[in-house]
């Protein structure tokens, strides 16, 4: 699966929710995700682009740098081809 500016954050969250940590690699705002009751009313609402706006990143750069922080995950990376 790919990371777009569309997605919410809750369905980024729900591919892993080890993807809570790339959100606070971009931006230590979005520590608040940690916080069950926050992350409920936030990611629900929230898209990736509105994510960026808010760390003041461009929108094409968050969903890269969370891309990339899922190509880390063994259980999301692609096979290297022999």
């Amino acid at each position: 699966m790919k990371v777009t500016p569309e997605l919410t954050v809750k369905d980024v969250l729900n591919i892993d929710e080890g993807m809570v940590d790339a959100f606070i690699w971009i931006s230590p705002a979005f520590e608040q995700l940690r916080n069950p009751t926050l992350r409920q009313a936030m990611a629900e609402r929230m898209t990736v682009a509105q994510a960026a706006r808010r760390s003041a990143l461009f929108s094409p750069a968050v969903s890269c740098r969370v891309n990339a922080w899922l190509k880390t995950m063994p259980q999301f990376s692609s096979p290297t081809p022999k």
